[in-house]
């Protein structure tokens, strides 16, 4: 059996089946539409001596998708009940790759 991780792609970013639809730069002459996998992991930090608890938002993307993407781009993520994703308008923190044709999005609420 030989292993194609790109082949099941369509399948994992399917907004039908596990990603949430999302728009890149909206409102703007550029903006267009993507899908990815969106989840909040928690995140622990230190404040002087206190720990302060948060989280940290991601959206795992083809990375086709959202190569021109970086520090500052704004997103808009599309509510999804199904997912229980309440959607809200950020921007992008910081770009990570993420395996084979895969990019993983940090995002910030943006105000």
């Amino acid at each position: 059996m030989t292993l194609a991780p790109l082949a099941d792609l369509d399948l994992i970013f399917n907004p039908e089946e596990f990603a949430t639809p999302a728009i890149l730069w909206p409102g703007e002459e550029r903006q267009r539409p993507i899908a990815g996998i969106y989840s909040e992991t928690p995140q622990e930090g230190r404040l002087s001596e206190a720990r302060v608890a948060g989280s940290r938002l991601i959206l795992l993307c083809r990375a086709d998708q959202v190569a021109d993407a970086g520090q500052g781009t704004p997103l808009r993520l599309e509510p999804n009940p199904r997912l229980g994703i309440a959607g809200g308008d950020f921007r992008v923190a910081e770009t990570q790759p993420a395996g084979p044709g895969k990019r993983l999005l940090v995002l910030q609420v943006r105000r």
